[in-house]
């Protein structure tokens, strides 16, 4: 349908309270002066929740780096849409349960002056319709068949579907749409099924897709619902790092290794597993040592992980988790006893890693504190 935008947009009570929290989070007030621009322009090109037309939606795109602020963008859209008239803002994400309470756990604490729903609040039909009497409403609901269905069942129930919706959709090209496409059945997945149900159900809405990897949403045929008809493009803020700084041409932390190692790792490609760790892994392990230690002196209370992923198999995974957990007793063994024939070797290695790592920064503790602390 055709897309009839809105006038101009006010930032009201709910605007303020999101920006005020994520102040605290976000230090620069540039970065947070181009989150707000970009919210603003994704209500600008959203439907009119007041259109008095019997059906209007649009479909719009969210598109960023990875890390490049989509989430802060997320929220303070949906703050400015429940200062704009929008009665329903529902936010489809993650059915891994950590994932779906680490979001539902974010929208509820930026949106402190809104009432946010989890996917448990539906179960009791009646205090779900009280809820929705008194609009606006932010609802949270994992990419689950049976938590989307269960969540159009409550809606229907509560007679709601006059209310104007803004149906967030993070990682967009993940499960939400058909993936039966190229069947000639004309089959539809589940859940891109159950999306389109909760779709249709608000007869003025706008659904918002957000993904760092856009290809599938743009591959879909014109006017296909699934394929945005307007994009907003996050621009990450001063000191961001990406993939750029990672993989670029110009990268000062990329190492290249023979592809014959992730052969090496691959169990299921081996007639007989071997016990020993390529060199590139090795190298990397040990950088891994001197960083997490850096890391450790210099904030005690943050974490850090090693992530090695070479293969789809799971059983390569268990394969090379294998490997590691050897490779780090056998050299924790080592480093205990001073007099092991093994023991200048594998202090070389580890100071070789420390000149990796810190380059020609001067600043790095000495090399004798940090393999004391390894």
């Amino acid at each position: 349908m055709e897309n009839i935008k809105r006038g101009i947009i006010k930032d009201g009570p709910h605007t303020k309270e999101v920006l005020d929290v994520l102040a605290r989070e976000i230090k620069s007030p540039e970065s947070l002066e181009l989150i707000t621009e970009k919210a603003h322009q994704i209500i600008e090109n959203s439907t009119d929740p007041l259109a008095s037309y019997s059906e209007h939606s649009t479909d719009g795109l969210l598109y960023g780096l990875i890390q490049s602020g989509k989430t802060s963008i997320i929220t303070v859209a949906t703050a400015i849409a429940a200062d704009n008239n929008f009665q329903c803002i529902i936010i489809l994400t993650s059915d891994i349960d950590l994932l779906y309470e680490q979001t539902l756990e974010r929208v509820r604490r930026a949106l402190r002056g809104l009432s946010v729903l989890g996917k448990n609040d539906w179960k009791d039909a009646s205090r779900f319709e009280r809820h929705l009497e008194s609009p606006p409403k932010v609802i949270v609901c994992s990419k689950n068949v049976k938590k989307l269905s269960s969540l159009l069942d409550a809606l229907k129930k509560a007679g709601v579907k006059g209310l104007s919706a803004l149906i967030i959709d993070d990682e967009a090209d993940q499960a939400s749409l058909n993936t039966f496409t190229r069947k000639i059945t004309g089959e539809i997945s589940k859940i891109n099924n159950a999306i389109t149900n909760l779709r249709s159900f608000f007869k003025v809405n706008t659904y918002l897709q957000v993904t760092a990897t856009p290809q599938a949403l743009f591959l879909q045929k014109p006017k296909h619902e699934y394929r945005p008809s307007f994009t907003v493009l996050s621009q990450p803020g001063n000191g961001y790092v990406g993939g750029e700084e990672f993989f670029g041409s110009g990268s000062r932390v990329l190492r290249k290794v023979n592809l014959e190692e992730v052969e090496i790792l691959r169990a299921s490609h081996q007639p007989f597993h071997s016990d020993s760790i390529p060199l590139g892994l090795r190298s990397a392990l040990f950088i891994f040592f001197v960083a997490a230690v850096l890391k450790l002196i210099e904030e005690p209370g943050e974490g850090y992980a090693f992530l090695c992923h070479v293969s789809a198999s799971q059983k390569d995974h268990r394969y090379i988790v294998s490997l590691m957990e050897k490779f780090k007793e056998e050299a924790i063994n080592i480093l205990k006893n001073p007099s092991s024939k093994q023991y200048a070797a594998i202090v070389k290695e580890i100071e070789n890693a420390y000149k990796d790592l810190s380059g020609d920064n001067k600043d790095l503790l000495k090399f004798d504190d940090i393999l004391e602390k390894i």
